[in-house]
């Protein structure tokens, strides 16, 4: 599954600390009570008469159209925060800057994650520097 939506009021048997504890790589012999990181993630443990078809619009992969109403960045090496040249970068930036001036995102998380190389060192110059920081930033960042 690439997105759920869950009736929390009818998931109370669900503890999420014990499911997610129980999944071990595909590869792995299974001990009584765990499952397969790939039955968990295509739902196989859960009864069929649970699960309804979810609208596609929730899961749009690598488009935006007027239908969207979650994009799903599935190629890891190509997400637009890997990627400058991925189409959709631009928009990505544009809820970027929004969660930071929203506060969902503070400037030393992202510097965090670009560091770490899970962020493309362009989005540095989205953040308030001085003139002479910014400058060697954008040297840096092409």
């Amino acid at each position: 599954t690439s997105v759920m939506v869950l009736a929390c009021e009818r998931l109370r048997d669900w503890d999420p600390e014990r499911l997610f504890e129980n999944v071990i790589p595909n590869r792995q012999p299974l001990a009584p009570g765990q499952i397969h990181y790939r039955d968990f993630m295509t739902a196989s443990w859960v009864q069929p008469s649970r699960i309804q078809a979810l609208d596609p619009a929730w899961n749009h992969f690598n488009l935006v159209n007027e239908r969207t109403k979650l994009v799903h960045f599935s190629h890891v090496r190509s997400q637009p925060w890997k990627n400058p040249d991925h189409p959709l970068t631009d928009l990505w930036e544009r809820w970027l800057r929004k969660a930071l001036v929203d506060g969902a995102l503070r400037r030393r998380e992202l510097v965090r994650e670009i560091l770490r190389g899970h962020v493309h060192r362009r989005f540095l110059r989205i953040l308030p520097w001085s003139r002479r920081t910014a400058r060697l930033l954008d040297r840096v960042a092409r």
